[in-house]
């Protein structure tokens, strides 16, 4: 996932009649990671007046409240998510996300 892209290429495709929209990257508050994992710390990169909500498929995990001076992180120490990873943000939020990967899922029976 990106937060910024600069650049796109076509290759092979040509608009006939009206010009096609293409999606790149990612809105704010999209899923970071597709199940469950661990949340290590969120840094927040830079200040500005709106919280940042991180939440699973049970809820809300920690909320970062709005005007978190640039630097602050917040260390969660490897606290277990489920099913997705959501970050909730504005356009103007930067924060970095520490997470692991994907832990995959195990049926018993």
């Amino acid at each position: 996932m990106f937060r910024t892209v600069t650049s796109a290429t076509s290759v092979g495709w040509v608009a006939v009649s009206t010009a096609d929209t293409i999606v790149i990257g990612c809105a704010a508050g999209n899923i970071a990671v597709g199940s469950g994992g661990s949340l290590g710390g969120i840094l927040v990169n830079n200040a500005v007046a709106a919280a940042v909500v991180v939440s699973d498929a049970r809820g809300t995990i920690v909320t970062v409240p709005a005007s978190q001076a640039a630097g602050t992180y917040y260390n969660l120490g490897g606290v277990d998510f489920s099913g997705f990873l959501k970050v909730a943000t504005t356009s103007t939020n930067d924060v970095t996300v520490f997470h692991t990967s994907t832990f995959p899922s195990f049926a018993t029976s």
